[in-house]
């Protein structure tokens, strides 16, 4: 067969050759031209619509330097380059380039140009093919771009990249591997990925090319070495990655070390407010649990003893019917002398009668080497006696203590008035029958505030003698319930002072307005207007002020009802004035006058001093008889904080 072709070949005629290159240059795709001097002298149909000549002859009519830009993208005149290149093509035989041609509309587009030396009439003349490469030049820009960009990515990105072989070899790190690493980029590229993690996780490293292999994603925290031996968290990432048009590992690696450092400084913190928050409410509990005074008393001092620390803490009770202080319970248990008895029993009446805390800071000058807090017990305004709590030597009470401390009290004020309410029950049920305790029950309870753990303990006595009787105290148990889950909010948010930064304003506003409403039975409405977001400390100190407000309503005003108003004041539209939010707490209570009160009273002037410590207007307006008003304004000066 093949001496057939051969024979068939050798037996072609000159005629038959110029008709099938004839073919050939006609019907090629690629622009073909024949080039004589500097004339062309015949082309096919594709290299007039390249060029966009409108016939063969318009083509043909043009010289080299009518189809080109009068320089080349290498800056060489066009007319000096072609003249060299084609001298190239005739000493070579062949010869293929890159050119920009310009065509008739003057367009300039690429074209990749092979020149071949072919006998024309006896003499040398030149076969021309141009093939349009601007899409290959565009594909060949966007490729050289996109590596720029990864490269620019690679070099510049804070996370640590590596490229390992698949033997797990570094062969390329950018400069924040190196940095996190200390090593220079000679000294890190060509070690081992096994040299850089720490020897009881080098098992990862076998699983990070494992994976890659098998899925091509990887993922997981790994603790490598830096240069020096020291350790460092860090997440890795991995995925299968071409290089260099191998198959490789690309690792980001990224140092979590303060992470992971915050992360269990915050579990530790996490855990010690647990054990705060536990052991409160073990103290609220054991408060509850037990309506037997001294039990009560005793449990309560002691988980109160252990949330502190303070070396002890005791309870001093008014007699209800001599109105004699007498101290009811100290723990843990021990001797007091006679004159600091005397002493503390003086000091304990002066907070009865000015229904404020006293707190005694360390003085040894003065021979106090421990923090003191007194607080009075209050019932629905009436004074049961004190809460007497002494700190460890050389200590002091955060503010979240000394909230906490209140709380405490307010709750343990309730519960001293239970456990009395519930012997004068018990000693009821002993002389009277089953429905006359339930009618003195009802007698009693419509003036009297009783405490979740006495409705819970005669609630099925009563219910099985009067069903609707049963259905009104539960529902003064639900609300009892509700007011009391709402003050452990308000301690929790003492125990967590970020907690009052990260919560909405109007949040807090309404939960410390149930808390209100829960302990003094004063009815507390919210109204909100507005919104915006304010700095820190001024949610803080507005929070505050609300707070020492309806204190004072629940221990002094007397009121039947209140109100809280939160307002926030946009800006106007010229700019002129910014915007402001203003906070109003309101009573229908007794009253007092203002210029007969001095600031330490009723907690004036520390609302006075968060007021002036965020630069706002504090103005308390009050008179006899017609109930009180506190308003504070905060204007927005333009800090980084905007209305």
């Amino acid at each position: 067969m093949n001496v057939t072709t051969e024979s068939r070949q050798s037996e072609e005629t000159p005629g038959e050759s110029e008709v099938k290159f004839r073919l050939l240059f006609e019907r090629s795709p690629d622009a073909m031209l024949l080039l004589d001097g500097d004339v062309f002298i015949d082309c096919n149909q594709a290299a007039v619509e390249m060029m966009g000549c409108a016939s063969k002859e318009q083509l043909l009519a043009l010289r080299l330097y009518d189809i080109s830009p009068e320089r080349q993208p290498d800056g060489r005149l066009s007319t000096e380059k072609v003249r060299d290149l084609v001298a190239a093509a005739f000493r070579e035989g062949s010869l293929r380039f890159e050119w920009v041609h310009r065509a008739v509309d003057g367009t300039d587009f690429p074209v990749e140009v092979l020149l071949t030396t072919i006998p024309l009439r006896g003499e040398k003349a030149l076969h021309v093919a141009w093939r349009d490469i601007t899409e290959r030049k565009r594909a060949e820009e966007e490729l050289r771009e996109r590596e720029t960009q990864y490269r620019g990515i690679f070099v510049s990105t804070s996370d640590a990249l590596l490229i390992f072989d698949f033997d797990g070899t570094i062969v390329e790190a950018n400069p924040a591997a190196c940095k996190m690493y200390g090593y220079p980029y000679e000294e890190l590229v060509g070690l081992s990925g096994k040299e850089i993690v720490r020897p009881d996780y080098c098992h990862l490293f076998e699983d990070f090319k494992r994976q890659v292999r098998a899925s091509g994603r990887f993922s997981a925290q790994s603790v490598d070495l830096r240069k020096d031996g020291s350790s460092i968290n860090v997440e890795v990432y991995g995925a299968s990655f071409s290089y260099k048009g191998q198959p490789h590992l690309l690792a980001v690696v990224r140092d979590v070390t303060e992470r992971v450092r915050a992360r269990q400084m915050l579990e530790q913190r996490v855990e010690e407010r647990t054990r705060e928050l536990q052991t409160l409410l073990d103290v609220t509990a054991a408060a509850s649990s037990s309506l037997e005074l001294d039990e009560m008393l005793s449990s309560t001092l002691d988980r109160l003893v252990a949330l502190v620390g303070a070396s002890r803490a005791g309870v001093m009770l008014l007699d209800g019917e001599s109105g004699e202080l007498e101290p009811r319970m100290l723990r843990p248990e021990r001797p007091v002398a006679l004159d600091d008895l005397a002493e503390m029993t003086r000091a304990c009446h002066a907070v009865i009668a000015g229904g404020e805390p006293l707190y005694v800071p360390p003085d040894p000058e003065k021979g106090f080497v421990e923090p003191g807090a007194l607080l009075p017990l209050r019932v629905r305004g009436q004074a049961l006696g004190v809460l007497v709590i002494i700190g460890p030597q050389g200590s002091a009470f955060s503010e979240g203590h000394l909230a906490l401390f209140e709380s405490i009290a307010d709750q343990l004020g309730v519960s001293v008035e239970n456990a009395r309410l519930y012997e004068q029950v018990e000693r009821a049920a002993v002389a009277a029958e089953r429905s006359r305790l339930a009618r003195d029950l009802h007698d009693a309870v419509t003036q009297t505030l009783f405490s979740a753990g006495l409705i819970a303990e005669v609630l099925p006595r009563i219910w099985e003698r009067h069903p609707e009787e049963g259905r009104r105290r539960l529902e003064e148990l639900r609300q009892l319930t509700r007011g009391a889950l709402a003050e452990m909010r308000t301690l929790l948010l003492e125990l967590r002072p970020s907690a009052l930064i990260d919560a909405e304003l109007d949040d807090l506003l309404r939960q410390l307005a149930e808390s209100i409403t829960g302990r003094a039975r004063v009815p507390v409405s919210v109204e909100v207007e507005g919104e915006c977001a304010l700095p820190p400390e001024v949610k803080v100190a507005l929070y505050r002020i609300a707070q020492e407000a309806l204190n004072n309503v629940a221990k002094h005003a007397g009121a039947s009802q209140a109100m809280v108003s939160l307002r926030y004041i946009p800006p106007d539209v010229g700019g002129e004035r910014g915007g402001a939010v203003e906070l109003r707490v309101s009573d229908d209570g007794r009253g007092f006058d203002p210029q007969g009160v001095a600031l330490e009273s009723l907690g004036l002037g520390i609302m006075r001093e968060r007021a002036e410590a965020i630069a706002a207007a504090l103005d308390v307006d009050s008179e006899i008889g017609h109930g009180t008003q506190v308003v504070v304004v905060w204007k927005d000066t333009g800090g980084e904080e905007q209305l």
